[in-house]
């Protein structure tokens, strides 16, 4: 059995191969490979890193219910399933800035709202965060305000009184 009788096997049966070797697959074999995986993936989310194109956001859904880590291996993550991810582990969110994703505000939102230090991971990204996402940070930890100002923003009167309520445990 040659090389290719053998990556023929893999793509028959529904087995991930590496990137690698999926690159070097014929356009028509990629087809049939992702097909093949996707029912895969469906079925178990730890087979999404063998998927090398987009996933249907449904599937993405999917993938990230059934264990929230599986996001770093979706190569465009919906906002949904952005939103799915974090609401589970907040600091998920460090793996989508991996990507090169600006998270959107809604993302960001229930990243702190799940768990508010991981406002660190956007700040260190030189994000921005919104009033509300700021909010969202220092109303469950009052010293997040420190991190906010160091990155050189001025923060708001409405989240300078949220750190202070936390901070007096109003």
């Amino acid at each position: 059995m040659n090389n290719k009788d053998l990556i023929n096997q893999y793509i028959n049966t529904g087995m991930g191969i590496p990137k690698e070797q999926y690159d070097m697959l014929s356009e028509s074999e990629k087809k049939t490979y992702l097909r093949k995986m996707l029912i895969r993936v469906k079925q178990d989310a730890n087979y999404i890193k063998y998927y090398y194109d987009e996933l249907p956001e449904d599937v993405q859904l999917v993938a990230v219910t059934q264990n929230y880590k599986a996001i770093k291996d979706i190569v465009n993550p919906s906002e949904a399933t952005q939103i799915a991810a974090v609401t589970k582990n907040g600091y998920i969110i460090n793996d989508i800035l991996n990507k090169g994703i600006t998270p959107s505000e809604a993302v960001q939102l229930a990243a702190v709202t799940k768990d508010s230090d991981a406002i660190l991971y956007i700040l260190r990204k030189g994000i921005t965060p919104s009033e509300a996402v700021q909010i969202a940070a220092v109303s469950k930890k009052g010293h997040l305000i420190a991190f906010i100002i160091e990155k050189g923003i001025t923060p708001s009167e409405r989240v300078k009184l949220a750190a202070k309520q936390n901070m007096l445990g109003l």
